[in-house]
């Protein structure tokens, strides 16, 4: 996970537990026009929360470059 999140070129993240028992895992990756972005994931479990955040952000970084 930290390996992908380097290669994304994330500037931090974290993983929260919601009121409603689900896992949230956000990154910030930095935008090419300045500032960040946020990506959530969301999900019963812990690693399906990074595993959808981290797919997001896959995405994200294909579209914006």
């Amino acid at each position: 996970m930290r390996g992908r999140l380097q290669q994304l070129g994330a500037v931090s993240f974290s993983l929260d537990r919601l009121s409603t028992g689900d896992y949230r895992f956000s990154c910030l990756l930095p935008r090419v026009a300045g500032g960040t972005e946020r990506l959530d994931g969301v999900s019963p479990t812990e690693g399906e929360a990074v595993r959808l955040c981290l797919d997001k952000a896959g995405r994200w970084v294909t579209q914006a470059h």
